[in-house]
Formats: structure tokens, C-alpha cells, sequence
């Protein structure tokens, strides 16, 4: 059976490493929307990477008028500003995602789905992943390597992004402003101390020019952000996918939020005021045993907040690919037999997402420096010292029953004196008198007190 075509909606500069991996698996025309609007016909496959615009939204309606299937390949994270505190004059679609329009979302992780499933679309998330980064989770590195990476670190770089959209109001943008004001003054105050950081800026909208620093973003595709995320011991970004990224090359993530919204995507480590500041340096780059704890619990924490965020299985583009297979199926049977498209039912299955386990253990000898427990890793050694703390366990289980044994007896020896007719008195008029010095003493201690503090 023949099936449709496939198109990737949108200009080259917008899609093209959207559309790229998928590109290489299978046939994929790119073309703005008013070429797919041309050269759709039914059941053939329109991939959206946006439905904010009036533009988009419109072709995704026409479209399916003409049992055209239609996907929405998110690719990046879900921001609350974005989502309820835009601009009246706002250009996108104030309610983009509530509901999705198109017939499927490939979501790129489980806390997006669950968000856009509370959003009323649970009919239409498919859990795919982000097929552009399947490269980065091949290359993720360890607990261990990222910890040992921190350790021996030359000099404290630091690089400073903020996201395509550095605020969705005039407020929001001077808000970010103010925000990467602070950190510029907290870099140059501590220029040519220890604590000094080697800066690397990262700033879209030109927001460079507006705290006066030199901008290092000469564009927005991958490979030159890579690059720049692999040269940094440090990130702090405003929300963004590249969050992602960075968490992806085992690098820690400040998040920089002056906005005091709620955040779909989390981060570690956050600044969200200016005595933020020196507090998150401060910890980043504290390299006692406590400090490095610290860092080491909290990259632990990062790699579950990834992981909610971004679906880590691997080979997210064949899961795409296997999405688009599927859909053009129940586009061309629905064609014939010229019904409606119905996508109501999940396409991809836990088949599709079957993976050899990929052991990412916590190394807890990082967690724990300096506790004896978790630092030797042999497992001879171990076994043996389980067997001496079980040999020494049932010896001291057998003293303590004599111990017990004895109490007891003396318990009964200590009965029979107080019912005696002669001892038994004797005892008792020593513990009333025992008792009566006792409480003369604490009130002779507690007069004196209060002449001390008088």
C-alpha cells in the first residue's frame, strides 16, 4: 500500500535541525505553509514545530478538513509566561495547547505530558522524546565523571544564556534585565579574586548591549551552543530548552527567575533575587567535603529532574519515525474508505519504547564523603566485612541475654530485701533520705542560679 507524503511545516531557519533527524530516516518535504496548504492532498502528513501563530492554527484546520494527518513536534519545554501571562497585543495564540489542535503531540518528556494531558489533550500525547538529542543522551556522561569533572576544574567558567523570548510583556523583559544586571555586577565585584569567574554571554533580543557585555551567540543551531555548554563548568540560563541541553552534557544548571511564576521545567540550583547570588556561587564552588556533597546530591537531583523533563530513552527519531508510519496508515484507510481521521487511540506502544537498561547508579560514596559505609566498592571486601558484622552481631545478641538473665535475677534478689521484715525497712528509709538530699541539693542549684543572673 501506498502511502501519503510527509511534510515539515515551516521555513529552513525554523525547522531545519527540527526536521533534520527525521530527514534522515525517510522522505520529508520542507515547506512553508502556504506550499503544504498547495501540496497536501488526503492522507498524506503535515509535522508542526508551532501552533502559536494565526497562520499555523488556520493551516492545521484546513488541513484536516482535507484528511490531511497532522502532528505537533514540540520541541521545547513549556514556560508559564508563555502559557497565561502574555501581552493583550500578544501575536501568538494566547491559549496555544489548550486544547492542541492538531491530531497528535509528540511530547518530549512525562512531565510535559502530564501537563498538556491536565490541559484537556489526553487523547492526543504520544511520549516520543526529542529526536535532535538523541546524540547528546548516546554521549550523557556520569554521575561520577560530572563530579570528578568539577573537581578538577582549572578556573570557574561560566556561561549565561536566556531563552529566544527573554519576556512576553515590557515588565517581563525589564524584569530579565534587571536580573542578569545583578549577575554582571556580582562577576565584576569579585574580578581578580579567587572566587573570580571566567564569563561566557549568551543573550538573545539584544539584551547584550543592554548591560554592556559582549554577546557570543552568533546563531541558534546546535552544534554552536554544544560547544559552548562543553566549555563551561557552570550554566546559568532563564528557562529554556537549553536547561536540557546542559543537563544532557552533565553540566549544573542555575536557573535565573526573577519572575516569581511557578516552573514547568525545574532546575537544582536557582537564583530568583539578588541575594540569591553570592549564596548559589557560593555553594558551586565550595570544594570542602561538605561543598562537594552538596554538588553531588544535587546533580542527583538534576538527573531526576531531566529525566522528568526529557523522555531518555533512547532513539527518540525512531519513535518519531514509527509515529509518522502509523498516522499515514490511518490516514490512507480512512482516504479509502472516506471516512474521518481518527487518532483517538494510542499509536505507540511500550514495544516501541523497549531499550537495554542503561545502568546510571548513584556512586553514594559522593553522597556520603567520609562515611566508611560507602566507600569501599569490592565486593569480596564487602562480603567479608558482612560476615565479621554478623559473626559480631549473634555475640553480642548472646551477651545481652545474659545480661538480661542477670538483671532479672537481680531483680528477684532486690524483691525478697524489700520484703524482709528487717532489711526491707533500712532500704526504704535510705532512699527517702537519698531522695530528700537530692532535692535540697537542686534547690540550693537553683537559688544560686538566679543570685548568678540577678
Amino acid at each position: 500500500m501506498k502511502l501519503g507524503n510527509v511534510f515539515y511545516v515551516g521555513q529552513e531557519n525554523e525547522i531545519g535541525h527540527h526536521a533534520a533527524p527525521l530527514i534522515n530516516l525517510r522522505d520529508v518535504k520542507q515547506e512553508p505553509v502556504s506550499g503544504v496548504l498547495q501540496q497536501a492532498r488526503p492522507g498524506d502528513l503535515a509535522i508542526f514545530f508551532s501552533e502559536h501563530f494565526h497562520e499555523t492554527r488556520s493551516a492545521i484546520r484546513q488541513l484536516q478538513e482535507s484528511n490531511v494527518a497532522t502532528l505537533y513536534a514540540i520541541d521545547g519545554i513549556l514556560e508559564w509566561r508563555n502559557a497565561w501571562v502574555n501581552s493583550a497585543d500578544e501575536p501568538a495564540c494566547p491559549w496555544t495547547m489548550r486544547p492542541v489542535l492538531c491530531h497528535k503531540v509528540a511530547c518530549m518528556g512525562p512531565a510535559q505530558y502530564r501537563v498538556l494531558r491536565n490541559w484537556g489533550n489526553q487523547r492526543r500525547l504520544e511520549m516520543v522524546g526529542l529526536p535532535r538529542l538523541d546524540s547528546w543522551i548516546d554521549d550523557r556522561p556520569s554521575l561520577s565523571a560530572a563530579v570528578d569533572r568539577w573537581r578538577a576544574r582549572q578556573s570557574n567558567r561560566v556561561l549565561v544564556m536566556t531563552a529566544k523570548c527573554p519576556g512576553f510583556t515590557p515588565y517581563q523583559k525589564a524584569t530579565t534585565v534587571k536580573s542578569l544586571s545583578d549577575l554582571k555586577n556580582y562577576f565584576d565585584g569579585v574580578a581578580g579574586t579567587d572566587a573570580s569567574f571566567q564569563v561566557t554571554w549568551r543573550l538573545t533580543e539584544g539584551l547584550a548591549d543592554e548591560i554592556g557585555v559582549e554577546n557570543r551567540m552568533t546563531g541558534i543551531q546546535g552544534e554552536e551552543l554544544r560547544s559552548q555548554i562543553q566549555a563551561a563548568d557552570f550554566v546559568v540560563t532563564t528557562p529554556s530548552t537549553a536547561m536540557v541541553e546542559s543537563m544532557l552534557e552533565g553540566r549544573p544548571v542555575v536557573m535565573l527567575d526573577y519572575h516569581r511564576m511557578p516552573h514547568l521545567t525545574e532546575a537544582a540550583w536557582k537564583i530568583q533575587s539578588p541575594e540569591d547570588i553570592t549564596q548559589c556561587f557560593d555553594k558551586l564552588t565550595d570544594a570542602t567535603q561538605e561543598g562537594e556533597a552538596d554538588y553531588a546530591r544535587r546533580m542527583v537531583w538534576q538527573e531526576t529532574l531531566l529525566e522528568d523533563t526529557l523522555d531518555c530513552v533512547p532513539n527518540a527519531t525512531q519513535r518519531l519515525n514509527t509515529l509518522v508510519d502509523r498516522m499515514l496508515i490511518e490516514a490512507h484507510v480512512a482516504t479509502q474508505e472516506k471516512r474521518p481521521l481518527d487518532f483517538s487511540k494510542p499509536l505507540l506502544t511500550r514495544e516501541d519504547r523497549q531499550t537495554p537498561l542503561v545502568n546510571r547508579s548513584v556512586d553514594f560514596s559522593l553522597l556520603y564523603p567520609g562515611a566508611p559505609e560507602f566507600a569501599e566498592c569490592d565486593p569480596l571486601v564487602l562480603q567479608q566485612q558482612t560476615a565479621e558484622l554478623r559473626r559480631h552481631n549473634q555475640q553480642l545478641e548472646l551477651q545481652i541475654a545474659q545480661l538480661q538473665e542477670e538483671l532479672s535475677e537481680a531483680h528477684g534478689i532486690f524483691e525478697q530485701i524489700h520484703r524482709h521484715p528487717i532489711a526491707g525497712p533500712v532500704v526504704r528509709s535510705r532512699q527517702k533520705m537519698l531522695d530528700w538530699w537530692h532535692a535540697i541539693r537542686q534547690k540550693s542549684a537553683s537559688q544560686e542560679s538566679e543570685r548568678a543572673t540577678s
